[in-house]
């Protein structure tokens, strides 16, 4: 697997929150299928990266504490 550095997750993260905003704006204007879509698409990106800061975290813990 290839390592993800903090700047991704941090890009990640402002990708998801750039999903939730156009979910909020498709549904002041009633388009239900595309906020649908946004606000799956929102909690997918915040489950993928937290998957991943998690394993980011576990891995630098676990190098830290082995030194």
């Amino acid at each position: 697997m290839k390592k993800i550095t903090p700047l991704q997750l941090l890009f990640g993260y402002i990708i998801s929150f750039l999903s939730f905003i156009h979910a909020y704006q498709s549904w002041m204007e009633e388009r239900e299928v595309a906020f649908y879509i946004y606000l799956g698409g929102g909690v997918l990106l915040i489950f993928l990266y937290s998957t991943s800061l998690t394993r980011y975290l576990l891995e630098k813990w676990r190098g830290k504490l082995s030194s």
